[in-house]
């Protein structure tokens, strides 16, 4: 069983970033966030693990804070 102490940090990471991008709808996050961590790719979501996901959340993140966004 994959460990339920994952869920809050990802949401956490997810609201946080979804804050600095208030215009994008959830979907649009969740794709370029992955899409990030996948270095520019389209990946096919459903493989997406929750470490890769927050890699790329962080990447929105300090692109957002570096005013790259």
């Amino acid at each position: 069983m994959r460990d339920p102490e994952r869920i809050p940090r990802v949401l956490s990471v997810l609201e946080e970033v979804w804050r600095l991008y208030p215009d994008q709808r959830l979907s649009q996050l969740v794709m370029n966030a992955c899409r990030g961590a996948a270095g520019g790719a389209w990946p096919d979501i459903w493989s997406v693990e929750e470490p890769d996901l927050l890699r790329g959340l962080e990447a929105m993140r300090r692109a957002a804070t570096q005013g790259d966004a």
